[in-house]
Parts: structure tokens; sequence; C-alpha cells
């Protein structure tokens, strides 16, 4: 298979050639799926764009070429953390597919699956969890119990309920797949091997009393995952992250540190400095100094990430609030510590607070935590 380079060279020769359109885009497209499958989905979100205006430009808005190319984007802006741009094109692509193929036609169901996925992510989970609950629904009906897709749906409703803030719900649900997939494919199948990864995930942010226990599981999840896949692919380091957010709940930040840095570092040589896992990685290593006790370091971190995430995702994007709110909650924190705080660190709270509580959160879920933390500063800064 070839890889991004030796696409991106071809379409360059391609161009300079003069090679007919169809052959130009067909290349393009291509390594839009190479860069999306290298991880790499800022990249391939560029190409997708092109190659998508290239279509339009051909004519055929039914084409079902340009209906995959505007799945594919949005798949891409929802891995590049770009959540409301992704919802947006995935509304039209499940509008444009039923349309065109119907509603349960297969294209059409993979779309309400990705449209799902970036919703939960965008923090409109409660809008996800039922779209969910009608796909499973009509996966079970046209597809049956043990397909591969159903089982898909249901593995899609367990993280949004995780996300929602019920990971023992999730836990549950995730223990059911894991077993049919099992009784399905085999022990040592790869989808096996990601559904152990996603339930230990899960898992390790479950109110549990065991805490060696829990920490012991995911530290054997990390290393199946790393044996399986190799050490610096992005679920390997998901899964090192997961370890890391464990020590961090168990009062361990210091042992979190030194495994952050060497998230950040990966992502960042594999994704991309500006990419949403990389800056996510960012804002957990700023919440692990704070709470090992090196405020200053982390608030000035904490402000480079805010730059950065404005500037990369833009400021309504949902990691872009989070990672505001970290900086407000630890300039906050402070400023209550140290009287002595000095007029810059008061000015740089004020101005902070301004932009969080002018942020517009109405597209999240009422019971979202980012959303009742904003409006619970915005009514505390009301007059």
């Amino acid at each position: 298979m070839d890889t991004s380079d030796d696409l991106r060279r071809q379409l360059d020769q391609a161009a300079s050639t003069g090679a007919p359109f169809r052959d130009v885009l067909g290349l393009r497209e291509r390594l839009a799926a190479a860069l999306l499958a290298e991880d790499r989905p800022l990249e391939a979100i560029t190409e997708l764009e092109l190659a998508l205006r290239m279509r339009i430009l051909d004519g055929n808005p039914d084409d079902p070429d340009l209906l995959n190319i505007q799945g594919v984007l949005g798949r891409a802006l929802t891995e590049a953390r770009r959540y409301d741009e992704a919802v947006a094109v995935l509304t039209q692509s499940v509008r444009d597919r039923t349309r065109v193929f119907g509603r349960d036609a297969h294209l059409t169901l993979v779309a309400r699956g990705n449209l799902l996925r970036a919703l939960g992510r965008s923090g409109r989970v409660r809008a996800a969890l039922v779209m969910a609950d009608e796909l499973i629904a009509d996966r079970l009906r046209l597809l049956g119990h043990d397909h591969p897709s159903t089982f898909d749906a249901r593995g899609h409703r367990a993280q949004l309920l995780d996300l929602d803030g019920r990971p023992e719900q999730a836990v549950v649900e995730l223990e059911s797949l894991l077993a049919d997939r099992i009784r399905v494919l085999g022990e040592g199948h790869p989808v096996v091997l990601s559904t152990r990864h996603n339930l230990a995930t899960i898992r390790g942010r479950c109110q549990h009393p065991a805490r060696a226990e829990i920490r012991w599981e995911l530290e054997q999840n990390y290393a199946a995952v790393a044996e399986a896949l190799g050490s610096d692919h992005p679920e390997t380091l998901t899964a090192l992250g997961v370890l890391a957010e464990h020590l961090m709940s168990s009062g361990e930040s210091a042992e979190a540190l030194p495994i952050l840095d060497r998230i950040i570092a990966g992502r960042t040589a594999i994704l991309g400095s500006d990419a949403g896992p990389t800056l996510t990685s960012r804002r957990m290593r700023c919440m692990a100094l704070a709470a090992d006790g090196n405020l200053a370091q982390a608030i000035n971190e904490a402000g480079d990430l805010v730059d950065d995430a404005r500037r990369a995702l833009g400021p309504a994007n949902y990691e872009t609030l989070l990672a505001n709110l970290k900086l407000v909650d630890l300039l906050m924190t402070l400023v209550d510590s140290d009287p002595l705080a000095s007029e810059d660190v008061h000015s740089w709270l004020e101005s902070e607070l301004v932009r969080i509580t002018r942020a517009d959160v109405s597209n999240l879920d009422r019971d979202n935590r980012v959303r009742r933390r904003i409006e619970a500063l915005r009514d505390a800064a009301a007059p």
C-alpha cells in the first residue's frame, strides 16, 4: 500500500504534468485516506476539502463518490476534534445518504454512526444516546444480533454512557459486548483486543476501592496493546494515557507526569503539536502539575495551551473550552491561596473569566459539566 508520502509525490507529478481531472482527483482522495489512516487528520482535512470541492464542480450532487468524501471529511473533522464542523458535515451526510440510498442502506447507517460519535464528543451526549439506541435497533432488525456492525453500535453506546458520567453502566455493557465478541470472533481477534482496551479504560474511571488492582489491570492492558500495535501507536499512547489518568485520580500525580511527557512527545511526533489528542495530553499535564504542587508552572503551561487550542481548534471548540476552564480554575486557586498575588495575575484571571463566560454553550447538554461550570461562573460574575 502506498504511503501518504508516495501519494503526495504522485499527486504533485500528476498536477504538474496536466493529468486528467479524474486522475488528479482520485490521487487526492487516496492521499486523504492515507493521511487519515496514519492519524494525521489535520492534513487529511485539507485534502478532503479540496477533493469535495472538485467533486462538487464535477456537477452531480448525488454522486456516490462525493457522498463518500463528505462522510470521510466528517470523520476527519471528528478526529481533529473540530466537533461543530464535524456535526454539520455529518448531519448533511446523513440527509444526503438517506435521500439517495434510503434510511436502511449500509452507507446511511455508517453515516449515522459517525454522526452520533461526533455529537457525543462535542458534549451533546443525550442526543447522541438517542441516536445510538435508534441505530442499534435498526442494525438488529437489518443485520441481526451477532453482526459486527451491531457490535460496533453497542460499543459506541457504551462510550457515550462513559461520556455521560455513567462509567459503571458503560462497563456492564462492554462486559456483555466483550463476551459476545469472544463467542463470535474468538479470543485472539484484534477487535476483541480493542474491546478489552476500552473496557479497561472505562473501568479505570469507576469508583472502586481496589485501586491497586485497577492499576495492575491498566498496566497489563497497556502492555498487551503495546505488544500488538507497537509502543508509538496512537492506541498504545491512549492506553498509557488511561494509566496516567488513573494515577492522577489515585493521588499519584508525580508518577503520572513522566508518563504524560512520554505521551505528549509521542503524539507530537505522530499527530503534530496542534492535534486534539496532543492538546488533551497537555491539559492533563497541567492538572498533574497542579496536583503535585507546581501551581505556577501549571498556570504558565495552561496559558500556552489555551492560546494554542484557540488557534488550532477555534475558540468555541469543546477541547478549547475545557482548556480555558482549567486555566480559570488554576488562576482562581492561586488568587484564593495567595492574598499577595500580583495585579498581573488578577488581570489575567479577569480577562479569562470574561472570555469563558462569553462562550456560547447553548449547544451542549444542559447537565454537561462544562456547560454547568461556565454558567455558574457567568452567574457569579453577573452584577
